[in-house]
């Protein structure tokens, strides 16, 4: 690898007026020289005034250049996007987030360290896209492990380990000459795919705490479900193209969701049946306590709770709808099929 390779950052964009400036300013204010790099971004049609901001930075920088996503959703942007680029680095960014100083320098730098690491990435810092106490629960409650699990770039690590994926990700251009592009069926966990693939292959999957990038998620619970729903839907598809379960706690939220819907008939033939469903109210407020105590903010408490529950049965409802059409009716992909979304998220 050259010592200062020439980078492509790639950002899947939709809609994003209140974030993209931001986003594009942090990049511009990274350490790396800016003539070794380009800045392309896959806009995918917006109308809310997000393509007159990128005339604007396109044409004040003339690395940034902006292009067509004509499917408005990720992994057509990813393909498009290596396939324009001309970096030896391909860094993905969202739209949605800011970024270190260092993001783009230290990324380049763990990636020449270890030929066996196929991609690296860090950690994502939930700030609250307002100031309403439901933003401010979901911000916190999403870095909680009760809600998103033992994921270290959600939760934090206080060192650099290996892992099984990252948000955004950076790779050297070979790595998608082996085993190949995001699959362009999935329009949810398209990321969390390839990078199945990436390990399968043999490579691994650096986590570095010092790469950060400040992410803005959900303002309302309505956004809140929607967003875990697709989740859960579109694991089903990624399980049946590697004929596996990822892990365990995947299948946890629907077995709470069968759960609820069964407690009815079963708690009239004990009270018994009820235990767990205290129990779990009990977690939710407890952890609900540490942040709000944390935050030095008790009126917190009722919210986290309460995004707890709506991504638990979330993530869970929309796995359960996604095995049933992708194990029981067989469903194929469809170009618009249902749980497609937009480019300003992450996985779960």
């Amino acid at each position: 690898m050259n010592p200062t390779p020439f980078v492509s950052v790639i950002i899947p964009c939709y809609q994003e007026k209140r974030f993209i400036a931001e986003c594009l300013d942090s990049l511009l204010e990274n350490d790396y020289p800016q003539e070794k790099m380009e800045i392309l971004v896959l806009d995918g049609g917006s109308t809310d005034g997000t393509g007159d901001i990128l005339g604007q930075y396109s044409s004040r920088h003339p690395f940034i250049k902006v292009l067509e996503n004509r499917e408005k959703f990720q992994a057509f942007a990813m393909n498009k996007g290596i396939k324009e680029s001309r970096g030896e680095i391909i860094i993905r960014c969202d739209a949605h987030s800011s970024y270190s100083r260092n993001y783009i320098s230290r990324s380049v730098s763990r990636l020449s360290e270890d030929a066996s690491v196929g991609n690296v990435g860090g950690i994502w810092v939930n700030s609250p896209s307002g100031k309403t106490r439901v933003s401010l629960a979901i911000a916190h409650s999403l870095e909680c492990p009760l809600c998103v699990g033992p994921n270290s770039y959600r939760t934090g690590a206080r060192k650099a380990c290996f892992v099984n994926t990252v948000p955004f990700g950076a790779w050297r251009r070979e790595v998608f000459e082996e085993v190949g592009f995001f699959d362009e069926n999935l329009r949810i966990a398209e990321d969390f795919e390839f990078n199945l693939r990436l390990i399968k292959s043999g490579r691994k999957i650096l986590l570095d705490p010092e790469i950060q990038s400040r992410y803005r998620p959900r303002e309302s619970f309505g956004e809140l479900f929607k967003m875990m729903f697709r989740y859960g839907y579109w694991k089903n598809f990624v399980n049946r193209k590697h004929r596996t379960v990822s892990s365990f706690r995947q299948i946890l939220p629907p077995l709470f969701v069968l759960y609820l819907f069964a407690l009815v008939p079963l708690i009239f033939a004990s009270p018994f049946f009820a235990l767990p469903l205290a129990l779990y109210f009990a977690l939710v407020v407890i952890y609900g306590f540490r942040i709000g105590a944390g935050k030095k903010s008790l009126n917190l408490v009722p919210f986290c709770a309460l995004t707890f529950l709506l991504s638990h049965t979330g993530y869970g409802a929309g796995f359960l709808k996604g095995f049933w059409d992708v194990f029981i009716r067989r469903k194929r992909i469809a170009p618009g099929a249902e749980g497609a979304a937009g480019t300003g998220g992450g996985d779960a």
